[in-house]
């Protein structure tokens, strides 16, 4: 399964939920994005589109392409469901998303039992925050970048253990990388 945080256009969610039919949740907050997103998404009938996730379960086993179309009053939502996506994407929008905003997706993407991976093409405006205070954020919460190529940016979640020696005072630190990037 895959986040999509603010889909713009939607090109990109619509060619996800195609691709080797996934599940997408696209959350927007922008209501005119919101609404041309929806007459793109209708106009494919091979997608399934949800609008909400009232008394839907979202079956991890289905092998349909599926859009979950979300606007920003329905993603308080996402707190009462068990996700488990395998990829966050957010283009162009980081920078611009209130502090409390970030944190609360990085408090969502750390409580999955495997944190997903965070696909970043674009930081978006930086008016708001800077990039440097994007990345502390991401790390703060336990990411680190893993690639960097062309604005493009690829955060992967890093487990710490410590090992404390019974007859050593210092500690040694292990970093295993987890999840699929894609």
């Amino acid at each position: 399964m895959i986040v999509e945080i603010g889909p713009g256009s939607g090109y990109l969610t619509l060619l996800l939920a195609l691709s080797r039919k996934r599940r997408v949740i696209a959350m927007e907050i922008t209501e005119n994005f919101y609404v041309w997103q929806s007459m793109l998404f209708e106009s494919f009938p091979q997608i399934k589109l949800n609008r909400t996730f009232k008394s839907k379960a979202i079956d991890t086993n289905e092998i349909d392409a599926t859009i979950f179309h979300i606007p920003w009053w329905e993603t308080a939502q996402l707190r009462e469901m068990p996700l488990h996506p395998d990829l966050i994407v957010a283009n162009h929008v980081i920078c611009e998303m209130h502090e409390l905003a970030l944190r609360h997706i990085m408090k969502l993407a750390t409580t999955c039992e495997v944190p997903p991976s965070f696909l970043i093409e674009g930081e978006g405006d930086q008016r708001t925050r800077g990039w440097g205070q994007a990345v502390q954020i991401f790390r703060e919460y336990g990411y680190e970048i893993e690639a960097i190529g062309n604005n493009v940016f690829i955060f992967i979640f890093i487990f710490i253990f410590i090992f404390l020696g019974t007859n050593k005072t210092s500690s040694i630190c292990y970093k295993l990388e987890v999840g699929p990037i894609f």
